[in-house]
């Protein structure tokens, strides 16, 4: 999240309001990045169209932790 922030504060906040609306977004993206710029099709050892899962990770507590 840190990276993301640094990157779009808005799409930051927008993404920890409502994940699930940008996560797609996210993954098909980086497929995107996958075919344009490492897909080799000559290369039979790689996956034409593999599916990806984006993950995302934060050091931010919960809202419903603080306090604990």
């Amino acid at each position: 999240m840190s990276k993301l922030f640094a990157f779009d504060q808005q799409l930051a906040q927008d993404f920890k309001d409502s994940p699930a609306e940008h996560i797609k977004t996210f993954e098909s993206a980086v497929q995107i990045v996958y075919n344009t710029e490492i897909f080799e099709q000559e290369n039979p050892d790689m996956e034409e169209n593999p599916r990806f899962q984006v993950q995302v990770h934060s050091d931010e507590v919960p809202t419903q932790l603080r306090g604990l």
